[in-house]
């Protein structure tokens, strides 16, 4: 399968282990839905925009060693702190590694 796009915004998805082989994927938008954990994403290395917005991700080292990514969407996350984000993917400058957009106001700050 040679996909490259895939949208599976508002499906109250859980699980996206099935994700992982899905190696020729360039954008994926997995926005507002309830994931916690986006292992199955590490792999997945072709990826050059990915939107988590809306979610309840807990740990995002799955992902530090991207370097594609041009557009990295995750507002309205519940997590600690816009700091603890970017130590976790260890950027130093947000905006020389790839657009981070953090909107934490109006969430649920552990």
């Amino acid at each position: 399968m040679n996909l490259v796009a895939l949208d599976l915004r508002h499906n109250y998805l859980v699980d996206i282990e099935p994700l992982r082989e899905m190696k020729t994927l360039k954008q994926l938008n997995l926005s507002s839905n309830m994931i916690v954990f986006i292992d199955a994403l590490r792999d997945l290395t072709q990826l050059t925009e990915v939107n988590l917005d809306q979610n309840k991700i807990q740990d995002f080292k799955p992902i530090q060693h991207h370097k594609k990514f041009a557009k990295y969407t995750m507002n309205w996350q519940e997590i600690p702190t816009q700091a603890n984000i970017c130590h976790s993917l260890k950027l130093k400058n947000v905006r020389e590694q790839f657009e981070v957009q953090c909107s934490l106001q109006n969430q649920s700050l552990k």
